[in-house]
Order: structure tokens, then C-alpha cells, then sequence
């Protein structure tokens, strides 16, 4: 498996999208890509293949579905944190990437979890939250406020 802050190597995830109106996850496969610009880019293959480039003001969206044509977003003020703290952890950024949030971190037998809150905000409803054991991430939840969740699951092999 890729470990993060390799830029080029792949990093394996499995998503759980949680939503209020579904009553069981959608669940996406694919790998995420530090590239040497900085910007992350998912490659998604399951349930459809779709390449999202996250830079630090756009989100780059292309879907096979939709025949390969690319949508250019803006990140929302209030997303902007979630993709920051996302990149940073994937690229394994110093400490002062994250030294705007409200920390909360709890350990245990079974490792570690920190919660991110924007802004000095504990509580905020958007959160991301990670979890890891020593030096090593597995799993990252994004929060939102309306009652959407994600949880992203690190995992070895292609």
C-alpha cells in the first residue's frame, strides 16, 4: 500500500456515504493520488468511475457516465476546511496546516481519534474526525451539518 505524503503512489480506500434518506450506505472504492502540485486527486472506480482533483480553491469532477466531460466547482467557504484537512493528512502536512481548528483528541487500547472543528468552532457541526493507531492513519470521517457522513477507510492491495 501507498503510505501518505508519497507523491505518485497510490493510497487504497473503501467510502461509506451516509445519508439521511438512505437506509444503508453507499459504498465507493478507488485509490487516492498526492500529486507534486499539491493537490489530491481520487480516482474512483466503484460505483462508477469518476476522477476528482481537489486543489486548494477548485474541485476538478470527471465522470465516465457523463462521458468524460470535466466540471470545474468552486470549494465552498464552508468545505474548505474538510478538503484542507483532508489534503493535509493524505500528504502528511505539518502542524500549522491544522493550527486554525478546534482539537479534540481521545486515545485508547485500540489507538487514537482526533476531532478537527473549523475555526476554534468544538462545536461546529462539520467535523472531520481521524483515527489511527501509532503512526499510521485508517480511517478519516467527514461530518457536515446536514446530516450527511463519510467515512473513508484506508486499505492495502489495488
Amino acid at each position: 500500500m501507498g503510505r501518505p505524503g508519497e507523491p505518485g503512489e497510490p493510497l487504497y480506500y473503501r467510502e461509506e456515504i451516509y445519508h439521511p434518506a438512505l437506509t444503508e450506505p453507499l459504498i465507493a472504492r478507488g485509490h487516492f493520488e498526492l500529486r507534486r502540485d499539491g493537490s489530491l486527486v481520487r480516482h474512483q472506480s466503484e460505483p462508477e468511475v469518476e476522477t476528482v482533483r481537489i486543489g486548494e480553491d477548485f474541485v476538478f469532477i470527471r465522470r465516465e457516465s457523463e462521458g468524460g466531460e470535466s466540471n470545474i466547482l468552486p470549494i465552498p467557504s464552508d468545505l474548505e476546511f474538510l478538503f484542507t484537512s483532508l489534503r493535509a493528512i493524505i500528504g502528511q502536512a505539518g502542524p500549522e496546516v491544522l493550527s486554525s481548528y478546534s482539537l479534540q483528541l481521545e486515545t485508547g487500547v485500540f489507538g487514537w481519534r482526533l476531532a478537527l472543528s473549523p475555526g476554534g468552532r468544538e462545536s461546529s457541526a462539520d467535523r472531520l474526525v481521524v483515527e489511527g493507531c501509532g503512526d499510521r492513519v485508517y480511517a478519516v470521517d467527514l461530518e457536515f451539518q446536514d446530516g450527511n457522513r463519510r467515512r473513508i477507510t484506508f486499505e492495502a492491495g489495488s
